[in-house]
């Protein structure tokens, strides 16, 4: 049987928001910021720009860094990073904006992602992909993905209400629980099963 971690165990003490400065991205934010500024975390926003490759025709790198970077400039000055240790990373993708995510994960020893999803289907997801999917399987720690329909909350109004932990009943599912359980009981928060 996998033994669970007890709440002393799990803490957030790096968060990993990345943002492609879309709307979902932004109401995204609201969360990673919310929880940072609750549990006291180091928040690090990272936006990831798609590079050139060699089977494409040239892209001017230096014009998607420069204006990535505008963006999270644009981005942070905001009075909602106000209070929050911070960092901002723009990082150029060579292969998948996915390895880039997931090599940050472990460089800084994050603790938990938040990223928004754009809700695509069918077609859409086969030849676009999906990077909340892939982090989500693949990323050693939690990941809190906020879906399209999610309304935009002020940051001082969010408050998780219900956690929904759902479960295959296979071993790897009891790290899930643990995280669930500790949310739920730090959030004061309706745990369902």
């Amino acid at each position: 049987m996998t033994r669970l971690a007890s709440a002393t165990q799990i803490s957030i003490q790096n968060i990993l928001f990345a943002t492609d400065f879309s709307s979902c991205s932004e109401t995204a934010l609201r969360h990673a910021l919310a929880l940072s500024h609750r549990y006291g975390s180091t928040l690090y926003t990272v936006s990831v720009f798609r590079a050139g490759r060699s089977d494409e025709e040239p892209r001017d790198t230096f014009y998607f860094r420069h204006s990535a970077e505008k963006k999270m400039a644009n981005l942070v000055k905001s009075e909602l990073f106000q209070g929050i240790k911070h960092h901002e990373l723009v990082r150029e993708e060579q292969w998948s904006v996915s390895d880039v995510l997931l090599a940050l994960i472990d460089e800084l020893d994050i603790d938990l992602v938040v990223l928004g999803t754009h809700g695509r289907g069918g077609i859409k997801k086969v030849v676009v992909g999906s990077v909340a999917e892939e982090i989500v399987n693949c990323a050693p720690c939690a990941v809190l993905t906020v879906g399209p329909r999610v309304y935009p909350e002020s940051v001082s109004e969010l408050k998780l209400q219900r956690v929904l932990y759902a479960t295959d009943l296979l071993p790897g599912s009891a790290r899930a629980l643990a995280h669930a359980l500790w949310l739920a009981e730090h959030e004061h928060a309706h745990l369902a099963l």
